[in-house]
């Protein structure tokens, strides 16, 4: 199960990737219908932004993601999709080689 951070985390890189701007934390509670209150995603940015995932130009601004935090994302993406076009390519060699 993912945790909370993690879950935010994750949200607000899809919300910037559609978006293309900063993110604040109503905003990213009414995009995706989040249950966790304004202030609750306020906290779990400044955890995230000490980590290093998420910067703020702005004492007012919304969050983007960080470079670090965009590469994480991409490589948990890409490696899950590689994976599963490795087991097909595994399931076409054995049927190749293997079936008359």
């Amino acid at each position: 199960m993912i945790d909370k951070k993690e879950f935010l985390l994750q949200s607000i890189i899809k919300a910037y990737i559609e978006h293309l701007e900063p993110i604040g934390s109503t905003q990213l509670k009414s995009m995706y219908d989040i249950t966790y209150s304004p202030a609750t995603i306020r906290g779990y940015f400044k955890k995230l932004g000490e980590e290093g995932f998420l910067a703020q130009e702005h004492i007012s601004s919304g969050r983007t993601p960080t470079t670090e935090a965009l590469k994480q994302y991409w490589k948990t993406k890409l490696d899950f999709k590689l994976s599963r076009i490795l087991i097909k390519l595994r399931v076409f060699i054995r049927s190749e080689l293997f079936e008359p």
